[in-house]
């Protein structure tokens, strides 16, 4: 996760883990890693999560974001990702790369555990 800290990634998960629902956080960094912004950029279900890529895109063009961080939590308390988490996640970095953003983790928060895609060689 570069340079964001380790405190306000274990806010961040604190928060996720606790909630109900599904909710999509996007962290957006520069060229050094630096945070430049955090935000809740979808709310979902009790199972499911989405917002478009387009969306995303779109913010990360007005941090001029050089890197996005994704957290999503799974209220089931499992952080394995599903079909869906690894389809979407691949087809955002694809989107992202030509613009010169890098997707720098997907992390799935789960009760205990919390599982990043790039760890898993997933991304």
């Amino acid at each position: 996760m570069g340079l964001i800290s380790r405190l306000a990634l274990s806010n961040i998960v604190d928060a996720l883990a606790a909630n109900s629902l599904e909710h999509l956080v996007a962290v957006y960094s520069d060229e050094y890693g630096r945070r430049l912004a955090c935000e809740v950029v979808a709310h979902g279900q009790a199972n499911h999560v989405s917002t478009s890529a387009r969306h995303l895109v779109v913010r990360c063009l007005s941090f001029d974001a050089k890197g996005l961080t994704l957290l999503h939590n799974h209220p089931s308390g499992h952080a394995e990702p599903s079909s869906s988490d690894i389809r979407q996640t691949l087809r955002l970095r694809d989107l992202l790369a030509p613009l010169d953003i890098r997707l720098m983790d997907h992390l799935i928060v789960g009760r205990d555990a919390l599982f990043s895609l790039r760890s898993g060689r997933v991304i």
